[in-house]
C-alpha cells in the first residue's frame, strides 16, 4: 500500500481500522479529514453505462458509517474468547496488504462444546456473556459495527430469481444446526422479498451463497449437473422413506440403477477402468456447472475487467481441476469396486443388504469428490471485479457505494472448503497466513479459542507504525488533499474578497 494516502485506501478498500495505529492525539483530525474524503469522492451515478456526464452524485453514506463506527466509542465490535460452531479459524494477509480473508472450517453440526476449553460450566451466550457466542450471533453483530466493508461467504446454495423475484419464503440445513442458525440470521441479506440487500443492518456487508453443487428453488434443492442432481434425489428418497436400511428407500435405488438413463450413464463413467475418461468427467462437472462457467468464464475476455483478473480466474480453474483430479483419484479403485457390486446385486434375486451398503457408499464418495465444485465458484467469486459501472445503472442505486473487490473476507464453510480454499491461498495467490486457531487434526470439536486471533477483526494489517511515521502519514495526507483542493480555496477567497 505504499504511495497512497488514507483517502486513497478508504475509497478502494472500504477499511477505516487503517486508523488503528494513530496516536490519540491524531485521532480526532483523522476522522475529520476522513468526513472530507466521504465528501471529496462522491458517487458518480450514470443513467447509462456508457454515458460520460454523471446523472446525480452521491455521498458515500456507507463509507461514512463505517468511519462512524469506528470512531464512536459507543459502538464495540464483538471481541469474545471463545466462538461456538467453527472447529478451525485462519487469519490470511494478501502480498499487497490490501485484502484480509478470515476462514472458518466446521463439521456441519449443532453442537456447542466450549466447554472442552475448561471454560466455566454454564449455558450463558451471547448477549448474556460476551466472551462466549455462537457463530450466528458473533458474525451478525460484526455485520452491524464493524469499520471495514465485509464480503462474507457462507455455504449456502444458490436462490434464483423467478418471475415475480425471489422467494418469500426460504429454508436451508437441518433444524438447530449451525448453518441453518447463520441462513435464518443472514437471508434478509440474500433474499430481496423481505428487505434490500443493501439497507439497514445488511448495508455494510456483501452476503454471498456459494454451494454451486445446488441450488434451493422454494425450499427444495435441486442439483446442477446430472452427478449433482443424483445426490439430492437420494437425499429427497431419504427425507421420505427414512435414511436407514429398509425396502422402500432400497427400491428407490433399484429403481435408479435399471431405468434412469442418466444415472446409468454416471455408475458407467465412475466404475470406468479408462483413467483419461474417468479423469475427464469430473473436469466436466466443473465446466459443465452453470454458475462455475458464470464467474470464471473467460472467453474473449470481454466480460472480465483486467489482464490481472483474466489470470487469477485461469489459475483458480487450473486449481480445481488438479484438485477434483486429485481426490478422485483417491477414490478411483474404489468406485470400480462399488460400480460393480451396484449392477450385480441390482438384478433380481441380488442381496439388498449389499447393494444398499454400496450404493450408499458410492453416494458418499461423489459427495467428497463433488465438494470440489464449490470451491471453484467461491474463488471465483471472492477474486472476481465487482462491476459497479453495471451497478449504478442497477434500480438499487445505493449499490454503488461499495468497494469493487472483496477486500475484507470471511468464509464460512465445511472444513473440507476450507482447507482448499487456505491451499490456494498459500500456493497459488501468494497469502501469508498471520494467525490461526482451532484443532485440525479431524477430531470432531466445534468450538474455537480466539487467544491467538488478534481482534476487533480487520484491525491488524501490518506492522504497528512508530509515533513519527503516524505524524508523517498525516502531514502527507493534509498536503495532498491542500493540493488537490487549493483551486476550491483559491476560488472561495476570491468570492469572499469580491464579497
Amino acid at each position: 500500500m505504499e504511495g497512497q494516502d488514507i483517502c486513497d485506501i478508504l475509497i478502494e478498500t472500504y477499511n477505516v481500522n487503517k486508523f488503528d495505529n494513530a496516536s490519540k492525539e491524531l485521532k480526532s483530525a483523522l476522522y475529520e479529514e476522513a468526513k472530507k474524503c466521504c465528501d471529496a469522492h462522491r458517487m458518480e451515478i450514470y443513467e447509462n453505462k456508457t454515458d460520460t456526464i454523471p446523472l446525480q452524485t452521491n455521498k458515500r453514506n456507507v463509507l461514512m458509517k463505517l468511519i462512524e463506527n469506528h470512531f464512536d466509542p459507543m459502538i464495540q465490535e464483538p471481541m469474545p474468547k471463545f466462538i461456538a460452531g467453527p472447529t478451525t479459524l485462519t487469519v490470511h494477509k494478501s502480498p499487497d496488504e490490501k485484502r484480509m480473508i478470515y476462514i472458518f472450517g466446521e463439521w456441519h453440526t449443532g453442537i456447542k462444546d466450549c466447554k472442552m476449553f475448561q471454560y466455566e460450566d454454564d449455558e450463558k451466550w451471547n448477549s448474556d456473556n460476551p466472551d462466549k457466542m455462537t457463530i450466528d450471533y458473533f458474525l451478525h453483530e460484526l455485520m452491524k459495527t464493524t469499520s471495514a466493508y465485509l464480503d462474507i461467504y457462507f455455504e449456502f446454495p444458490a436462490f434464483p430469481k423467478e418471475k415475480y423475484g425471489y422467494y418469500k419464503h426460504l429454508s436451508y440445513g437441518k433444524i438447530n444446526t449451525h448453518l441453518r442458525n447463520l441462513f435464518e440470521k443472514f437471508s434478509k441479506c440474500i433474499n430481496k422479498v423481505n428487505s434490500s440487500r443493501s439497507s439497514g443492518e445488511c448495508s455494510l456487508a456483501r452476503i454471498h451463497y456459494f454451494d454451486s453443487r445446488r441450488i434451493n428453488k422454494g425450499g427444495y434443492l435441486f442439483g446442477l449437473t446430472d452427478l449433482d442432481d443424483l445426490i439430492e434425489m437420494v437425499g429427497g428418497f431419504k427425507v421420505q422413506h427414512g435414511d436407514n436400511l429398509n425396502k422402500s428407500l432400497v427400491k428407490e435405488y433399484v429403481e435408479l440403477v435399471k431405468t434412469d438413463k442418466k444415472v446409468i450413464e454416471i455408475l458407467n463413467a465412475l466404475g470406468s477402468s479408462n483413467e483419461q475418461e474417468f479423469k475427464d468427467f469430473w473436469i466436466k462437472q466443473l465446466s459443465d456447472n452453470e454458475l462455475n462457467i458464470k464467474e470464471t468464464k473467460s472467453g474473449k475476455y470481454q466480460d472480465r475487467g483486467t489482464i490481472e483478473e483474466i489470470t487469477i480466474m485461469n489459475s483458480i480453474k487450473d486449481f480445481t481441476e488438479k484438485e477434483i483430479v486429485r481426490k478422485a483419484m483417491s477414490f478411483k479403485d474404489t468406485y470400480i469396486e462399488l460400480v460393480t457390486t451396484i449392477f450385480k446385486e441390482s438384478k433380481r434375486g441380488g442381496n439388498k443388504i449389499i447393494f444398499y451398503n454400496a450404493f450408499e457408499d458410492f453416494i458418499d464418495c461423489i459427495i467428497k469428490t463433488s465438494a470440489r465444485t464449490a470451491d471453484a465458484y467461491l474463488l471465483a467469486r471472492m477474486f472476481k471485479d465487482f462491476d459497479m459501472t453495471k451497478m449504478k445503472t442497477h434500480a438499487n442505486r445505493d449499490l454503488t457505494d461499495q468497494p469493487n473487490r472483496a477486500y475484507n473476507v470471511i468464509i464460512y464453510a465445511g472444513n473440507s472448503h476450507a482447507e482448499l480454499c487456505r491451499r490456494y491461498l498459500k500456493e497459488v495467490a501468494g497469502f501469508e497466513e498471520i494467525a490461526s486457531t482451532g484443532i485440525n487434526n479431524g477430531e470432531e470439536v466445534n468450538c474455537i479459542d480466539m487467544e491467538t486471533i488478534p481482534q476487533p477483526f480487520f484491525s491488524t494489517w501490518t506492522r504497528s507504525p512508530s509515533k513519527e511515521e503516524n505524524y508523517q502519514s498525516f502531514i502527507d495526507m493534509w498536503n495532498k488533499y491542500i493540493d488537490e483542493h487549493k483551486h476550491i480555496m483559491l476560488t472561495n477567497l476570491i468570492q469572499q474578497k469580491k464579497s
